[in-house]
């Protein structure tokens, strides 16, 4: 194998890896991110895991609570909350707390 043809396979093999990193699990379209936060879920397999979590648990709250409309908003006005708390931090917020905000909201949630 030539030098280039070695240089070509490992620009390729990176190139792989970072597509495989991006597409993971997160619970929107890394291709649009462009906020800091949704960036962090992007590049982080552990993120975007716990956002995929989230994801499911906020669907499954809305489900459970189909039938009682002010449990529902409940449930609603949680997630959004929560959100706005993470948009607020902008640049300011590690990854390491986005994990911690992730864990805590799965493992206690809240609005039911």
């Amino acid at each position: 194998m030539t030098m280039i043809a070695r240089q070509r396979a490992v620009v390729l093999c990176i190139m792989l890896c970072f597509s495989v990193k991006s597409a993971g699990a997160a619970s929107f379209d890394c291709a649009k991110a462009q906020h800091p936060v949704e960036k962090a879920i992007c590049g982080n397999r552990d993120l975007s895991r716990l956002d995929e979590e989230m994801a499911l648990l906020y669907t499954q709250l809305l489900k459970q609570t189909a039938g009682d409309a002010a449990s529902r908003i409940a449930v609603q006005e949680w997630q959004r909350t929560w959100i706005k708390s993470l948009r607020d931090q902008q640049n300011r917020i590690t990854d390491k707390k986005l994990m911690l905000s992730y864990e805590e909201m799965i493992l206690t949630p809240r609005g039911t």
